[in-house]
């Protein structure tokens, strides 16, 4: 059920994000209509299938069945520039992810041994935020999201079922806190542009 729904929501035509004007550099409309793609990858093969097993141990099962259907997706993607809301990123960059997700782990105090052996998954494009899968300890197969500038982790979702859940419920409510990092582009300016609301077909904003 969770994965036929987020098939299906991907797959919607014309995604689009009504937009509000932050103001930067300089004040422009006040809002305009961003143009989206969802971007999604061939189904995992053999090797990075138990590549997801070796990593996540009995958190694996969720992962599996998705990434035996999708290996990765991209979602809520600028068709102006080269922003996007989520990555869910295919099994084999989950190393250099979770990579980037020591570096920063390594300048703060008193990280917990489970955080520090979390896998990093995804994260919001060029945000340098990761979504971490725990794969020890009271907090085992849970997803936390992990903010790079303030080096704080919180609980995303329980599982990776609720996660692709949340990922695609309310996307602009979901960005905006997550630390509205994503801005969009109309192409013609350098007005940054922040979600408010979402449609796809031939829904209005």
């Amino acid at each position: 059920m969770w994965l036929q729904k987020f098939i299906d929501f991907i797959s919607q035509p014309n995604p689009k994000f009504r937009c509000k004007d932050t103001g930067w550099p300089e004040p422009g409309p006040k809002r305009f209509i961003a143009q989206l793609k969802h971007i999604y990858y061939e189904p995992a093969g053999s090797s990075q299938i138990e590549l997801i097993q070796s990593y996540l141990g009995k958190s694996a099962k969720a992962f599996i069945e998705f990434f035996s259907k999708l290996n990765g997706a991209v979602l809520y993607a600028d068709t102006n520039s080269d922003a996007a809301g989520i990555l869910i990123a295919p099994v084999e960059h989950w190393d250099n992810l979770t990579h980037h997700k020591d570096h920063w782990l390594m300048l703060g105090e008193d990280v917990p041994t489970w955080v520090k052996d979390s896998i990093a998954f995804g994260e919001i494009p060029n945000s340098g935020n990761f979504f971490l899968v725990i794969v020890s300890g009271e907090h085992c197969g849970k997803i936390f999201f992990l903010d790079h500038d303030c080096l704080e982790y919180e609980i995303f979702a329980n599982n990776f079922e609720e996660f692709i859940e949340k990922v695609i419920t309310d996307p602009p409510g979901l960005l905006n806190k997550l630390g509205c990092n994503t801005r969009y582009s109309d192409g013609e300016t350098e007005t940054q542009w922040i979600p408010e609301a979402y449609a796809t077909g031939d829904e209005t904003l």
